[in-house]
């Protein structure tokens, strides 16, 4: 029942390189944070509810030149004090926190981090980096998000639930 889900946002926090506006069929010139970080839209106006029920989604916005110029800690505790109110909980989508500190902007306010990887992709040593860049800030990751795995059978299960064709003679 729907009634039972959680009012759930999630917050596009890539403003370089977004792939939620994408997931959810959102066009380019949709306005979004980008545009609150600037003051130009209030971040209720551009709340976006999502065709599934209990998810909205405050898209990224119209891309900057540089977001780190406008995103501190002060904005995010900002947007969350407006926010927090109207959903019960809050996911940040951040960029890879090796490789922007908008991530680590975001953490100081969050009761839960994921990291997410790319299995075959991610380095040990890239996953080591972003723990202890985490730890620098006070913050101990919640878990892990393993994503891009391929789909195996085991050689047990593929063979077993296989039916044996007999050969015509």
């Amino acid at each position: 029942c729907s009634s039972d889900l959680k009012r759930t946002l999630l917050v596009d926090f890539d403003l370089r390189r977004t792939t939620a506006r994408t997931y959810f069929g959102l066009p380019l010139d949709t306005p979004g944070l980008s545009n609150c970080l600037k003051g130009q839209e209030s971040v209720e106006r551009v709340v976006v509810q999502t065709k599934e029920p209990n998810l909205s989604i405050l898209p990224p916005g119209p891309r900057m030149p540089n977001p780190g110029v406008y995103i501190n800690s002060q904005i995010v505790a900002q947007l969350l004090e407006r926010l927090t109110p109207q959903f019960d909980m809050i996911i940040f989508d951040t960029p890879p926190i090796n490789l922007a500190a908008d991530a680590l902007i975001a953490l100081p306010h969050c009761n839960i981090g994921l990291l997410v990887v790319s299995a075959g992709q991610t380095k040990r040593t890239a996953v080591q980096r972003a723990m202890a860049i985490m730890q620098q800030v006070g913050f101990r990751p919640s878990g892990l998000i393993v994503n891009r795995l391929a789909h195996r059978w085991g050689y047990y299960y593929s063979k077993s639930y296989k039916r044996k064709e007999k050969a015509a003679a």
